[in-house]
């Protein structure tokens, strides 16, 4: 929780029990509630009000109430049997107040370890080869970010947040997951770690460029963590929303569009993979135009902070889940790419006869039992891996579920006890060695680091590696 919420929830705790007791003075009671009210005062001005303070709020106003009351109304009016019932609501409302916050809170993720401050941008890009789903006539339409070093000096500018279209996509995106319209609302207070358009960094001239696809239903933002982390490493690191597989895009017009490529009931798996491959070719071609928007076109003007410093010759690509697929799929068509990795990706489409000749690095969970015979997806995994001819790294992590390998740790504490299956207890142990992995992965494909594929191999707890064809040290 952030600091003016704990504060608050700790003076509205203390003034609640100081209310319980018959031996504490009314003016004790006054100036205690009178602290609280001044701390959430605050917190809302500063650090903004959000929903699930409600209770507390509401608590603190039953607090004023309590004490106006003339002395006659007071805790002895209505005998013990009442006082009784009085304290144990208030106690059981207090815990609500404490617990609910602390179990929805504003998430906060990992700071960038490395020796950059991070810039971010975000622009709309239009696909005029492929049409626009819902409106025939009109170019694809696909929403951009990307991160950068940037100066030294934007370490002092406020940072960007982390989901600047929650304030729009967030109703939409509830009423469909069947939840309150105001549920996602207290993400616009979440934030991380790069700054709005900041100036690019003095210190670097052109710098590799990396591509991050998300996982289906996912979004642009889900990975942040990972991408601030490459950025404070010296690369430029641009992630898309892939329009109608991402769970909600908002474009600069207003219009939102929420995932619509979920598979029908009762679907096999062999319709299931024709669907993933046809998905998968859909976002290698997202990819493709940003590319070719940044750095082939000899007309495009990427964004100001981005112009000029992005190196052609070094570009790599990295997704999660299904965006693992899409990374795959990429390598497989664009021989511009020198870099592959995957979080937890099967492969899906062609590549799985064919293997890829780039580099390649798949980071995966290790399930508690070796896989089922019947486990397609897994033997079109291991015959694609059997195919590669370049250098390659697999890594298992013992006991991690699927989305430990994006920022979904940081929404809830309680989500691995809620979640058991998608979140493990060691999410956010997981997400950091992941991003120190990536780290060196790409330091040694696409700087050409020597120790790069050492930092890739380096001995971590729950991560076992296998590695092929590694060039010599």
């Amino acid at each position: 929780m952030r600091p003016f919420e704990i504060a608050s929830l700790l003076c509205l705790t203390v003034a609640i029990f100081a209310m319980t007791m018959r031996a504490t003075s009314p003016r004790i009671r006054r100036a205690l509630l009178g602290v609280t009210l001044g701390v959430m005062g605050l917190g809302a001005w500063i650090e903004g009000a959000r929903w699930q303070l409600a209770p507390a709020y509401a608590l603190a106003a039953a607090g004023v109430v309590f004490v106006l009351l003339p002395r006659s109304m007071g805790p002895r009016a209505g005998g013990r049997v009442l006082r009784s019932l009085g304290v144990t609501a208030a106690v059981l409302a207090l815990a609500v107040a404490v617990l609910l916050p602390g179990v929805l809170p504003v998430p906060s993720f990992p700071s960038p370890e490395g020796p950059h401050p991070v810039g971010t941008v975000t622009f709309p890009l239009e696909d005029p080869a492929r049409e626009d789903s819902r409106t025939p006539g009109r170019p694809r339409r696909l929403m951009v970010q990307a991160w950068y070093p940037a100066d030294t000096g934007t370490a002092r500018a406020p940072r960007a947040p982390f989901w600047p279209e929650v304030a729009r996509a967030g109703p939409a995106l509830a009423h469909k997951l069947g939840l309150p319209s105001f549920s996602m609302s207290h993400l616009a207070y979440a934030v991380g770690h790069s700054h709005e358009n900041a100036p690019f960094t003095s210190s670097l001239d052109r710098v590799p460029l990396i591509v991050f696809s998300h996982g289906a239903g996912g979004l642009r933002a889900q990975n942040t963590s990972t991408l601030e982390m490459l950025a404070s490493q010296g690369y430029i690191v641009v992630s898309l929303d892939h329009t109608d597989d991402a769970a909600a895009v908002v474009f600069p017009d207003g219009e939102v569009v929420l995932r619509s490529l979920e598979g029908p009931d009762g679907e096999t798996h062999e319709e299931a993979s024709r669907r993933k491959a046809s998905t998968v070719r859909s976002r290698a071609a997202d990819v493709g135009r940003v590319v070719d928007f940044l750095v082939g076109a000899t007309d495009a003007r990427p964004p100001a902070p981005l112009h000029g410093h992005m190196d052609p010759a070094r570009l790599g690509v990295f997704g999660h889940s299904l965006g693992g697929s899409t990374a795959v799929e990429v390598c497989r068509v664009d021989a511009r790419f020198s870099a592959c990795g995957s979080l937890d990706g099967y492969i899906y489409g062609e590549a799985e006869a064919t293997g890829i000749a780039q580099a390649f690095l798949l980071i995966q969970r290790e399930t508690d039992a070796p896989p089922d015979a019947a486990d397609v997806r897994e033997r079109q995994r291991e015959a694609f891996i059997a195919r590669l001819s370049g250098p390659s790294c697999r890594l298992r992590v013992a006991r991690a579920r699927h989305n430990d390998f994006t920022d979904m740790a940081a929404v809830s504490p309680v989500l691995p006890y809620l979640l058991p299956d998608a979140v493990s207890q060691a999410g956010e142990d997981t997400l950091r060695g992941t991003n120190q992995i990536l780290t060196a992965f790409f330091h040694a494909t696409l700087r050409g680091e020597p120790g790069g594929w050492s930092g890739v191999r380096a001995t971590r707890p729950r991560f076992s590696s296998a590695c092929d064809r590694l060039p010599l040290p």
